[in-house]
């Protein structure tokens, strides 16, 4: 028996669990999370962060799995060939792989070297808790323990697979023999770095200096782990292989001269105070952007199926809608050049056709909806008080007529998910939606019987708008297929939804904000041929105003979910809103075969009250189903 001084603890089989994509998919949402707070610490401005955000996690996703692989194999499965079911994953290639990414797009993109330093801590927790599905998981395992602290693993597990080939373990065991538990080491290896990155925060260096601090004590962390590495456990560069004399991996032979390359470079640097600048935020360069933004959809579009998981995919094309739509934003409202419009364009031409897919042979849909939008609008109202009497007291108010002249403006976006058969019809949806702008209250005094006066001479007050819409929709038919269906949508709406003067004397606005609305919609007809539609929580004044909607629509024969409609809008909340009933004509529709969906909405009074929106719907399926 293999002789082991010390109790060594038995970790559970992964047989049946998913530990790697658990803590994979936590981890990767941590790492998220603390870069979009970094840099909103630093100032920068969300587009392009966001688009480095994107470009950077992209490439480390990327370069994880095409480090081990072959790399005879690389221009086949860059270009649309198949991926691998299970790839191995090295998180040096990630490493690799995001620097170069920074690099390509750091003095592109505006930023300033400091910017790597903001990615060295939450890398560092993002790996540390990656690091526990490995060791849960039982990859990178370590070799045969001789002393200090130890684990076994379960039946099933590399480990206990491996020394079972071996010969090291009999058919019969209960668990695998004593490993050192080099993912535990790994673990605290990245606990450490981000201990020294944390205790150094304070001094002031060089921009970059950090990255490379991390970059160093990283890698020769690992180059001292792979000593006590099994070979079998070592994704990339595992065997040995002997320089003047010296043997070591593979791996190893590259970790050292980098490591020594990297913490030479930082202490160099950190000697160096005349290179010490300010970490300045990036201008918005949109045409640079989005050009960006075009290069990444079209390098998902080309990479082959596997290359990414449905996580890795939401998180990146999330990511890039969402720049998509603040950069259509700021164009509409007019604050950046009209020369924006063409790679924003370009950006949109990419999403078309490259989201074009052949439909499998399941009939079932399941996918997730990305929606940027965008909405502006205004309406006005009209109060008037009588005079008062002061009573006993004295003093009184005279009478008063005040006009609000409300605009407001907002953009956002959410997320859906989908579940529908098909050719039944029967859908399941559940959604998120956020939005934030503002509006812009306009006032007047007006003569008490002259007629209603535009907006003039007017004081005006700005109010921030936010809605947060959480929805689920049900639509089922009614009988065989191509008869009656039915549907609706219970939601609702909260934040501050818009503001309304409840008297004539009201300039502050502060009693008067909607703060919750329900969002309610029922349907009933066939979509393809007409239907009726009513809604509650979809008005024209403000984001989601207690107002409700009749209408007709029609798919004009169509199967796959465009249609039209039109109807009446009537506003149920505000007192004094000058037009409380307007017309109203949207629809939904489909960009070719792709995966990209036009919503546009417009209500007007033709006269005082109008509103315009705009939603983009990318669908994204799951796999195994059609869109």
């Amino acid at each position: 028996m293999y002789p082991y001084p010390l109790p060594a603890p038995v970790l559970p089989s992964p047989h049946g669990h998913v530990y790697y994509t658990q803590f994979y998919m936590l981890a990767f949402a941590l790492g998220q999370v603390l870069l979009l707070w970094a840099g909103y610490r630093r100032g920068y401005a969300w587009r392009p962060w966001l688009v480095l955000l994107a470009a950077s996690t992209l490439a480390f996703i990327l370069g994880t799995k095409l480090i081990a692989l072959p790399l005879a194999n690389w221009p086949a499965i860059l270009t649309g060939q198949p991926w691998p079911t299970n790839p191995a994953r090295s998180v040096l290639g990630g490493a690799v792989a995001g620097t170069l990414a920074l690099l390509a797009l750091r003095r592109w993109l505006g930023f300033s070297w400091h910017v790597f330093d903001v990615f060295a801590l939450p890398m560092c927790l993002t790996l540390a808790v990656q690091g526990v599905g490995c060791l849960l998981t039982g990859c990178c395992f370590g070799e045969l323990a001789e002393a200090g602290p130890a684990i076994r693993y379960a039946p099933d597990t590399l480990p206990y697979l491996w020394q079972l080939q071996r010969g090291q373990l009999a058919a019969t065991a209960a668990a695998s023999l004593p490993v050192v538990p080099t993912q535990l080491y790994s673990l605290l290896l990245y606990v450490g770095v981000g201990a020294i990155l944390l205790a150094t925060r304070r001094r002031v260096w060089p921009g970059g200096s950090r990255y490379l601090l991390y970059l160093g004590l990283v890698l020769a962390g690992r180059f001292v782990l792979e000593y006590w590495r099994d070979p079998a456990g070592e994704q990339v560069g595992g065997a040995t292989l002997v320089l003047a004399g010296v043997a070591l991996k593979q791996v190893q032979w590259v970790l050292l001269p980098v490591a020594l390359a990297a913490l030479g470079w930082w202490a160099i640097r950190i000697q160096r105070p005349d290179q010490v600048t300010v970490a300045t935020p990036p201008p918005v360069r949109p045409v640079r952007n989005l050009l960006v933004v075009a290069a990444l959809l079209l390098l998902t579009a080309l990479l082959g199926p596997g290359a990414l998981t449905l996580p890795e995919v939401l998180s990146v094309k999330a990511t890039l809608l969402l720049v998509v739509g603040m950069e259509a934003a700021c164009l509409l409202r007019g604050r950046q050049s009209r020369f924006a419009y063409l790679p924003l364009a370009l950006v949109l031409l990419i999403g078309v056709l490259t989201s074009q897919k052949a439909a499998p042979d399941s009939t079932r849909q399941r996918y997730f909806t990305f929606s940027p939008t965008i909405i502006q609008g205004k309406y006005d109202q009209e109060l008037q008080d009588a005079a008062s009497s002061g009573g006993c007291s004295g003093g009184s108010s005279p009478a008063i007529r005040r006009a609000y002249y409300h605009r407001y403006q907002v953009a956002g976006g959410g997320i859906s998910y989908t579940d529908a058969d098909d050719p039944d019809g029967n859908r399941r949806l559940f959604g998120a939606e956020v939005l934030a702008g503002t509006e812009r209250i306009d006032y007047r005094e007006l003569p008490i019987n002259d007629p209603f006066l535009p907006p003039g001479e007017t004081v005006h007050t700005n109010k921030s708008l936010f809605d947060l819409h959480l929805f689920a929709e049900r639509d089922r038919v009614l009988g065989n297929k191509g008869t009656l269906g039915v549907g609706f949508r219970f939601g609702f709406h909260a934040g501050n939804l818009g503001y309304r003067a409840d008297d004539a004397r009201d300039v502050t606005f502060t009693e008067r904000r909607l703060v919750l609305s329900p969002d309610l919609m029922l349907w009933i007809g066939r979509r393809d041929r007409l239907f009726v539609q009513a809604d509650m929580g979809r008005s024209v004044n403000g984001l989601g105003t207690i107002g409700s909607t009749i209408s007709l629509g029609s798919g004009f024969g169509q199967t796959h979910g465009s249609f039209a409609q039109g109807g009446v809008a009537f506003e149920e909340s505000g007192l004094g809103i000058t037009q409380k009933a307007t017309a109203f004509v949207s629809g939904n529709v489909r960009l070719g075969s792709s995966g990209l969906w036009v919503e546009p909405y417009a209500a007007t009074s033709f006269s005082r009250t109008h509103r315009l929106s705009l939603r983009l719907h990318y669908r994204l399926p799951v796999q195994g189903s059609n869109r």
